[in-house]
């Protein structure tokens, strides 16, 4: 009788401790979920080749930074680099500044390129000069937004002085 009095109290020791481990543990995989956030018409996703006014563009990523010893952003905001590649299509060469050829919306506020933000871009490079024909480029646009940004839409205007832009949107993850 003492045996499987024995037995029976192992058994709910053991049982016990796989339950308060199981009730401790802490899965640290991501999950990812689906953004119910929509983005806004008419502006094209992030990875998407959009072949329009004379180029073949790809916003192929984006980077938030909080700075470093050279730029800062300000209380309660970060640095949002986007990442395009532009391929220009035209038979002229096309000059490109982040300055002139790019705007920004965060959350439907506008917003404009940041140079501070451009000082902590790393090894990226920026998306100023000129793309002969056939050439491309890759590089870096910045722009200063609230660290709760959920949406930002960056318009790009391969000729600085004419309205019509390429869209593009992405949201926060």
């Amino acid at each position: 009788m003492q045996k499987l009095l024995n037995l029976f109290l192992c058994g709910l020791l053991v049982i016990g401790t796989a339950l308060s481990f199981a009730a401790c543990r802490t899965d640290h995989k991501k999950t990812e979920t689906t953004s119910t956030v929509s983005l806004p018409e008419g502006t094209h996703e992030k990875g998407e080749s959009v072949e329009e006014l004379g180029t073949v563009s790809i916003l192929r990523q984006y980077i938030e930074k909080t700075g470093n010893d050279a730029a800062k952003p300000d209380e309660g905001k970060v640095y949002l680099l986007l990442e395009f590649r532009i391929d220009n299509t035209t038979d002229a060469e096309m000059p490109v500044s982040t300055l002139l050829s790019f705007t920004g919306q965060a959350d439907g506020q506008p917003v404009s390129p940041s140079t501070k933000a451009l000082l902590d871009r790393g090894s990226h490079s920026t998306l100023d000069g000129t793309i002969p024909v056939g050439g491309g480029m890759v590089g870096v646009v910045g722009f200063e937004v609230s660290q709760d940004w959920k949406v930002f839409q960056v318009d790009f205007r391969p000729d600085a002085m004419q309205s019509e832009a390429i869209s593009f949107a992405v949201r926060k993850v």
